[in-house]
């Protein structure tokens, strides 16, 4: 296990990576901020200097997603989609993903679990709000080339980011 800043890293798995965070906001916000493109928008970029042009999100079992992200400065343009394939509403989403240009093998599945924490967790709208992301890439070799990429820092800035966004809406 490896705890940086802000993130709890582990490795159920050679070929898993969960990465846990809590954010202080309800799970519903949390929750939101997943399933929703005009907040997607907001704080899904990564690094400083990107934006997201395109970001549909059909927030259903089945549906699917799509994220077109652009560098302002460069143009450089990053794409990734794929399909939801479990949606438990403030509780659970299953989602494949794949880059147009992969940077990794294969494709990944991110389960991401929202969950009450401190000390409203018995409330549906507690205080705060664990989000559990589990990523399962085809193999061993598709996790370690995707964390040599720095994803790890780059989720835990992108995390940073979402807490901010989370303290401005209701």
């Amino acid at each position: 296990m490896t705890t940086s800043r802000t993130l709890t890293i582990t490795y159920p798995s050679p070929s898993e990576l969960r990465i846990e965070r809590t954010f202080d906001a309800p799970r519903r916000l949390v929750w939101e901020a997943h399933t929703r493109p005009e907040y997607l928008r907001q704080w899904l970029l990564g690094y400083d200097g990107w934006s997201m042009p395109v970001c549909e999100f059909d927030a259903r079992e089945g549906g699917s997603y799509r994220y077109e992200w652009l560098k302002d400065e460069t143009g450089e343009r990053m794409g990734m989609s794929g399909t939801i394939l479990q949606f438990s509403p403030i509780e659970r989403m299953v989602a494949n993903e794949r880059f147009d240009d992969p940077w990794y093998p294969g494709e990944c599945v991110n389960t991401s679990e929202f969950a009450d924490a401190g000390e409203f967790a018995e409330s549906s709208d507690g205080a705060q709000t664990t989000l559990t992301v589990t990523s399962r890439f085809e193999s061993e070799e598709a996790l370690k080339t995707a964390a040599e990429t720095g994803m790890v820092d780059g989720m835990e800035f992108t995390y940073d980011r979402l807490a901010s966004f989370l303290a401005t809406i209701e």
